[in-house]
């Protein structure tokens, strides 16, 4: 089996997919602190290949699970319950400045309102 070929933009897309990660784990902690209890948990898997669950504590029907591609360079969410749903967007163009906002963008649409309805992402295919 052939080494794939190391550029600048795996490297980048590496860079970003563990900083994604990093931002999302801390804040499922911050929300667990606010909360005073351990609603959300996150369970990673190594590498870029690797995936980020963040899953309910409660409901196990309730989770997201992450990963980059890294021939298309886009970040693919795959929802859980109600009903599922795929979140993806271009990994490059978020760029390190916009990670924060990505990973509120999939936490709120993991985390609905209290009537059940559901939270519009703009700007991203859902």
């Amino acid at each position: 089996m052939a080494e794939k070929e190391v550029t600048p933009e795996l490297c980048d897309l590496d860079r970003l997919w563990y900083r994604f990660q990093e931002l999302a784990e801390f804040r499922v902690m911050e929300g667990n602190c606010v909360a005073g209890e351990r609603l959300w948990e996150t369970v990673k898997s190594p590498g870029l290949a690797g995936t980020l669950t963040i899953r309910s504590t409660r409901q196990p029907r309730e989770f997201v699970e992450c990963a980059v591609n890294p021939r298309t360079f886009l970040l693919i969410c795959r929802f859980g319950a109600r009903p599922p749903a795929e979140l993806k967007f271009p990994v490059a163009e978020s760029a390190a400045r916009q990670l924060d906002q990505t990973v509120t963008q999939v936490l709120d649409c993991l985390v609905w309102t209290e009537d059940g309805t559901e939270q519009a992402v703009a700007g991203f295919e859902l």
